[in-house]
């Protein structure tokens, strides 16, 4: 059963609320929940907003930084799963149709959450029928450029994540 809004109340170590967190808008009912997406030893608040096509959800990230004690919107990811990769970046893999997926990595950039890379995982078809493999493609989403990298290394950086080959559906 979904809801119109969370309302998230955070509490210090002490037992005491220090913050109330509203997110409008929401419709789902999975609850929201901490996760270190950017292995600083230090949790985000990740809340699922609403449920969108495919069986993905769009979460809205929370993050405190320094010595900040309150925690400030971050900006959204979608997806179904979100992980933090060993090189660093946050991955959520997505169903984009029944046979096509993709993968996105954001970074932090200060306090904002920024889109970097997505792959796209799309089937070969042979003869319009039978798939016969998949092509990954990775299209810049604002933060290509941060990255130092050419589109030809990341592709073969960003395709080589493991959240990337386990959203590779199968050839049967």
């Amino acid at each position: 059963m979904g809801r119109n809004s969370a309302t998230i109340d955070v509490i210090g170590r002490d037992g005491r609320r220090t913050q109330i967190i509203t997110e409008e808008k929401t419709d789902t009912p999975a609850e929201p929940r901490l996760q270190d997406l950017d292995a600083d030893g230090r949790d985000e608040l990740v809340v699922p907003c609403f449920l969108a096509i495919v069986g993905n959800e769009v979460f809205a990230v929370h993050r405190a930084t320094g010595t900040a004690t309150e925690f400030t919107r971050a900006g959204e990811i979608f997806g179904r799963e979100i992980e933090t990769t060993a090189t660093g970046y946050i991955a959520s893999s997505a169903h984009a149709s029944a046979v096509s997926t993709s993968v996105g990595f954001w970074k932090f950039d200060g306090p904002n959450l920024q889109p970097v890379v997505y792959v796209s995982i799309d089937p070969c078809l042979e003869d319009n029928k039978a798939i016969i493999g998949f092509d990954r493609t990775v299209t810049d989403k604002g933060g290509l450029a941060a990255t130092g990298l050419s589109v030809n290394a990341a592709r073969e950086k960003f395709c080589a994540e493991p959240i990337v080959s386990r959203s590779t559906p199968p050839v049967k």
